[in-house]
């Protein structure tokens, strides 16, 4: 799986997440997913991405800087945008 589709997969988990819990009375608790997900992204998730090494095999940075870069940008970028949009049009729609 690239990370774009993971990131793609888990911004799809908070959207039908933040309707679940707003259908079920849990508005409180997106919160907390919110900060789950955006930890994931930056802390968690581009280690498993990380290509592993050979001995003796010339070991550049820029595959992990790129790595790290797309899940920073893209999907703690993502997850910001969508959780501020959707608390927004909530306020604005109530």
């Amino acid at each position: 799986m690239a990370p774009i589709h993971l990131i793609t997969l888990i911004l799809i988990m908070q959207i039908l997440g933040y309707f679940l819990l707003d259908k079920y009375g849990f508005k409180k608790w997106k919160y907390l997913v919110f900060g789950l997900i955006l930890i994931l992204h930056l802390f968690v998730l581009p280690n498993f991405f990380i290509p592993k090494y050979k001995e003796g095999e010339f070991r550049c940075g820029m595959p992990i800087m790129a790595i790290y870069m797309v899940f920073w940008f893209i999907g703690g970028g993502l997850t910001i945008i969508f959780h501020f949009g959707y608390v927004l049009v909530k306020k604005i729609t109530k």
